[in-house]
């Protein structure tokens, strides 16, 4: 069994299903199931004018590892560092008209 401090801070896997079939839905968790991800949630998008999903998205998750090199949201999160760029000049629309 897994420890519960691993569920902590999941990694999110996220599947758009286009099609949405019993046969699209079962290989999308039987694939992803077999990777180690474990299912978490599953949300149909309907339109107003018919009862039938037109997409679906799945949500799976999985324990994060710790070597894994992948950042985390700290990382995401900084902002980019500021680099001075050469030519920055003013850039002027001359018209030669002679």
């Amino acid at each position: 069994m897994t420890d519960c401090l691993e569920w902590n801070n999941p990694k999110y896997k996220v599947v758009e299903l286009s099609t949405v079939t019993e046969e699209t839905i079962e290989i999308a968790l039987n694939r992803w199931s077999s990777d180690g991800w474990v299912f978490d949630q599953i949300q149909f998008v309907v339109r107003d004018a018919s009862r039938r999903p037109s997409m679906a998205f799945i949500f799976f998750i999985k324990p994060r590892d710790p070597t894994d090199d992948a950042p985390d949201y700290e990382t995401v999160r900084e902002e980019p560092e500021e680099t001075e760029c050469e030519g920055n000049e003013e850039i002027t629309n001359e018209i030669d008209i002679s």
